[in-house]
């Protein structure tokens, strides 16, 4: 089986370095940092990259540093640096994307994660439940997959319709997408989310334009209808035992943990 691969867009605050470390790690880590001073250089990683930009413009950046080195990967996470996860969960995540021969999938978020979109959370008791969708928060993604939305990437600023695009090629590719439930990770920060029409002053969608927009124009390019739901497709007990989507559902968290940052 290939290697694997974690590109993370990081700033000061981020949560992966402790992977760094961690003898039992067995993936690479491309850390692109975008911190004041250049503070994440030397701490562990594979790779490295100093540069300021949005993450789908960092991880493009990435994509160009490694050249054809990036074939050496079969498949590639792409987390948010505000993700509580440990290095062994994952080596898990990779080792169930490879067993359920996943085009696109994701770790589950903990019941106690700020949240955006419910079928992203954990249920309880299951592996993994199979979906339409998978957040720009955390995809891991085939290489070939990933270097095929790598044009959406570099136009890209806050990655806001990257997501439903992924949900649209799930049914018009047939794409193999689930969301993983044994091995789940907190997102730790509250959703920072603008106001429909405007921009926020400061946080991570600062000098990036109207998400909101960003988000209308890529749908309107790539015919994405807005409107179309979330659903789980089936999923599966432990040692891959299936079960019906009803049965997943009734399983769902009722979760209600949805924070917007103050504005």
């Amino acid at each position: 089986m290939k290697k694997n691969l974690v590109i993370i867009a990081a700033g000061a605050a981020t949560l992966h370095l402790p992977w760094l470390k961690d003898t039992m790690r067995r993936f690479d880590v491309f850390t692109v940092d975008f911190s004041p001073d250049g503070t994440l250089k030397g701490k562990g990683e594979d790779f490295y990259l100093a540069q300021k930009g949005f993450k789908p413009q960092l991880i493009t950046a990435a994509i160009q540093q490694l050249g054809d080195n990036i074939y050496a990967y079969e498949r590639i996470w792409l987390p948010d640096d505000d993700l509580f996860i440990t290095a062994t969960s994952i080596n898990r995540i990779f080792a169930l994307a490879h067993k359920y021969k996943l085009d696109i999938g994701q770790p589950a978020l903990t019941a106690d994660s700020y949240f955006s979109h419910k079928i992203t959370l954990q249920i309880p008791l299951i592996e993994c439940h199979f979906t339409n969708f998978v957040e720009i928060m955390a995809p891991i993604i085939k290489t070939q997959r990933l270097l095929d939305y790598s044009d959406i990437l570099r136009e890209a600023k806050t990655g806001w319709g990257i997501d439903a695009l992924w949900r649209k090629h799930c049914f018009e590719r047939n794409y193999r997408m689930a969301i993983i439930d044994s091995v789940p990770m907190v997102h730790t920060r509250p959703i920072n989310v603008p106001k429909k029409g405007s921009t926020i002053a400061s946080g991570i969608y600062a000098n990036s334009g109207d998400p909101n927009l960003e988000f209308q124009r890529l749908c309107e390019k790539h015919q994405i209808q807005k409107n179309t739901s979330n659903y789980i497709k089936g999923a599966r007990l432990k040692h891959g035992i299936p079960i019906p989507a009803f049965m997943a559902k009734l399983m769902s968290s009722k979760s209600k943990r949805y924070k917007t940052a103050k504005k």
